[in-house]
């Protein structure tokens, strides 16, 4: 019978020497060719062959189970349609997670590498690949937008709050009033040079033109 391409199944491998969950995944064909391409790639990476390496941990423990001449078992979790697998794949990892099971998936779950840890070499190339590279004026309003209102976490605080160490006290909103109507009563009635009024309105304009961004 052929599998529909639009449903997806959720599905476990447990140890079957202790029937533990070992591994949460979701597959849109059989549960016994997706065990089959598991296997293939433990065995593939084995042989240093594989281009697309299985995780590590994972291939380690199918083939502990070969060598034992066992494999692992595929049970389903959940069948539903493919649009709503992702986010059931990380519910059902979650879930697992919090019972106590010892997963070996490397991600969160869902589409790309969510939560995979990166190696040094892989961060070294996203580096270099960044370095240079500037955000649209649409982009930052629209990451600006994004962070507001957001509450920080004690070690995103904590890092803001080392990366200012030994930059001064920070100025509490009635300093920050008292200063700028001082400066305020020194500029007024002052000329300002061609470049310097050049530089005001240039400010200005890029300031509403982030306004009508984020309006957008």
């Amino acid at each position: 019978m052929k599998r529909d391409p639009e449903v997806v199944s959720i599905y476990s491998l447990l140890d079957p020497r202790d029937n533990a969950i070992r591994y949460v995944g979701a597959t849109s064909t059989s549960l016994s060719r997706r065990l089959n391409r598991h296997i293939d790639a433990a065995r593939n990476r084995a042989r240093r062959k594989s281009k697309n390496k299985a995780p590590e941990e994972l291939s380690r423990w199918i083939l502990s189970l070969l060598s034992e001449n066992l494999r692992p078992i595929a049970l389903p979790l959940e069948v539903l349609p493919k649009e709503a697998a992702p986010q059931a794949e990380v519910r059902w990892i979650a879930e697992k997670r919090r019972l106590g099971c010892s997963l070996l998936n490397i991600t969160i779950g869902g589409p790309g590498h969510n939560g995979a840890p990166r190696d040094d070499a892989t961060k070294r190339k996203l580096r270099d690949a960044n370095i240079g590279r500037t955000h649209s004026d649409l982009a930052k309003a629209k990451m600006s937008l994004a962070r507001s209102g957001v509450p920080k976490s004690a070690a995103h605080r904590e890092a803001i709050a080392a990366a200012n160490k030994g930059k001064g006290p920070r100025l509490t909103p009635e300093q920050r009033a008292e200063i700028a109507a001082a400066s305020s009563a020194y500029h007024k009635g002052r000329a300002k040079s061609p470049e310097h009024r050049a530089k005001l309105a240039e400010h200005l304009r890029r300031l509403a033109e982030q306004r009508k961004l984020v309006k957008a």
